[in-house]
């Protein structure tokens, strides 16, 4: 499904564009007609990605696979990895939006990396009536992670059809191919003392650096908002009063749950 529209100028009777194929035509309006043709299409993406993370199910269709959780970066501008969509999170897409994927060997690309022994392959996302709406490419090696053949073809056919739902329904923005799913989790940490002062394990909390990043994406979504607007709008998402300016008070769960809300602000509707 393309989020593109294009402008077709109506009868002069009618008063207004009607909105089509805003790549072929968008430049071709008036100047004048031009503002409205660029928050149509800005509303028709926002709904469409509103729609469609309200089907989504974070830990289910996508997420932060064991062992592959961000760094805390200096800067809040700097890039931070983004969740992988799962192949659940594929298939589920797949079935939503009436496509069926079809593969093939990536014959090209494995000849370009010097036919090395792994599987390259290519998934193309075809509708009821036949037309392509996406296509993507995966590559597995032979033998990774002490793989059999049939595993080795499964993962390559999982990564290419990723590949394909990110590309067609234009999502890179929001969601990654390139974290593996199926990472082993890390060992637990050792046990804390328990007469040192009560404190999460590394793996339950999320460090400062974090949070100031998701606040930093919330204030973007609520110019002219203050702290105590802040800590309101996590109380609410969280359904528990604490100290949101503390790191150390959050849990993974808490992050989550505003993370989402979050993103959800990003197409343009509160939580509360």
């Amino acid at each position: 499904m393309s989020t593109d529209i294009a402008v077709a100028t109506a009868p002069a009777h009618a008063g207004s564009s009607l909105l089509t194929d805003f790549r072929g035509a968008a430049m071709m309006v008036p100047a004048s007609q031009m503002p409205a043709v660029f928050a149509e299409f800005d509303e028709r993406r926002r709904l469409f990605r509103k729609w469609l993370f309200s089907k989504l199910k974070r830990g289910v269709h996508y997420g932060v696979p064991p062992g592959c959780e961000p760094r805390g970066n200096v800067d809040p501008e700097q890039w931070v990895n983004k969740p992988s969509l799962y192949k659940s999170g594929a298939d589920f897409l797949c079935e939503l939006m009436g496509w069926t994927p079809k593969f093939s060997n990536d014959t090209e690309t494995w000849e370009m990396l010097g036919k090395p022994p792994c599987v390259c392959m290519v998934c193309v996302l075809v509708g009821s009536d036949g037309r392509i709406f996406g296509e993507g490419r995966g590559a597995r090696s032979r033998g990774e992670k002490k793989m059999a053949d049939n595993a080795t073809i499964k993962m390559a056919e999982k990564c290419a059809k990723v590949d394909a739902v990110i590309h067609a329904l234009s999502l890179s923005d929001l969601f990654t191919q390139d974290m593996d799913e199926d990472q082993p989790a890390r060992k637990p940490n050792p046990k804390a003392d328990p007469n040192a002062p009560e404190q999460l394990p590394r793996t339950a909390r999320i460090t400062g650096t974090q949070l100031q990043q998701l606040v930093t994406k919330w204030k973007a979504n609520n110019e002219g908002l203050q702290l105590p607007d802040w800590t309101a709008y996590v109380q609410r998402v969280t359904a528990r009063e604490f100290n949101v300016r503390n790191a150390n008070m959050w849990t993974i769960e808490d992050f989550d749950a505003v993370t989402d809300a979050v993103r959800l602000d990003e197409c343009g509707e509160l939580p509360y």
